[in-house]
């Protein structure tokens, strides 16, 4: 049943029964504030904070309700809607993030931009709960490219996306968050989490399995960017490094060329540190300048889990270039 009507605006049900409404972000207010519920409202394209109906109260047993006996964060549905719902102790505050799925189905990515080789290892990465990084030069556009890869996560993976516009596609029955909420890794279980946000966190936030995107003028200027938060006192200065190649082993980079957007290399992060602070990259695959196809360097990576899905990708870039 849903919460009860307050004296202003709209209810979260009725906001669920709007067509017009793509996306509902809600959570409930610290006590003493003017507006105790309020909701980031997306309609017809145009995103707006409005003041729900529903009593703070109101709005924690419809959470509970669409969770269920006995849960206190996961997945969830509301007339069209899917998303992420959590309450406390899980989350400070009762939290709903809901998104209408896009009904067009985009199509695969270039092979070029995302070689089927590279994506295929990537999906089967983050399914055995490893982490990987998509990095790009400002103004590729990075959604075709991270939607082949999340259609080729295992199934048997749930996957959970952090997104402030990429709008990735790919799995219908992944949940969506729209900011990246102080919840505990254990509350995603084991969900691949994707952020694909403008100003990604800081890898030390983050933990496998985990998709990250981030853009930058080089594959340096990416980790010195997913790199650069708060550390704690490290015991050595590899331990930052180990940690940081443990949560996200693989690192891909998208690039311009005169033939347009393409992969042009593939790392695997070290668990060394490089004089500029960085963990040290080992090259696995990068475009040869005579011929301008992707080639293997021939290089095993050093990853346990890495190794297992590398050996497909070795051999295509081998044999045909390009990972098709």
């Amino acid at each position: 049943m849903p919460p009860s009507d307050g004296p202003t605006g709209l209810t979260l049900a009725d906001l669920a029964r709007d067509a017009t409404v793509t996306s509902i972000t809600a959570r409930a207010a610290p006590r003493g504030a003017r507006d105790p519920l309020r909701a980031v409202i997306v309609r017809s394209g145009a995103a707006t904070t409005e003041p729900l109906a529903d009593t703070p109260e109101g709005f924690a047993r419809f959470v509970a309700e669409l969770l269920g006996e006995g849960r206190t964060a996961g997945s969830v549905t509301l007339h069209g809607l899917a998303g992420f719902a959590a309450l406390p102790p899980i989350s400070e505050s009762p939290f709903l993030a809901l998104d209408r799925e896009p009904r067009a189905a985009r199509g695969a990515a270039d092979p070029q931009v995302m070689p089927p080789a590279v994506a295929t290892a990537i999906g089967t990465l983050l399914g055995y709960g490893g982490g990987a990084i998509v990095a790009a030069h400002p103004g590729i556009r990075l959604r075709e490219a991270v939607s082949d890869i999340v259609r080729r996560i295992p199934e048997r993976r749930r996957v959970a996306m952090v997104e402030d516009g990429l709008r990735v596609s790919g799995r219908p029955d992944a949940y969506r968050l729209r900011d990246l909420p102080p919840l505990p890794r254990r509350a995603l279980g084991t969900a691949v989490l994707v952020v694909a946000l403008g100003e990604p966190p800081s890898i030390a936030d983050l933990s496998p399995p985990v998709l990250i995107t981030v853009t930058a003028r080089s594959p340096e200027a990416a980790l010195a960017r997913l790199t650069a938060g708060p550390r704690a006192a490290p015991s050595s200065p590899a331990h930052p490094a180990a940690l940081w190649a443990d949560t996200a082993p693989l690192l891909v980079w998208l690039a311009p060329t005169p033939q347009g957007p393409r992969l042009a290399a593939a790392y695997a992060l070290l668990p060394t540190l490089r004089s500029t602070g960085v963990p040290a990259l080992h090259l696995l695959a990068a475009i040869d300048p005579v011929s301008e196809i992707l080639i293997s360097t021939g290089i095993l990576p050093r990853d346990d889990l890495l190794r297992v899905v590398w050996p497909p990708v070795h051999e295509a870039l081998s044999v045909r270039g390009n990972g098709s």
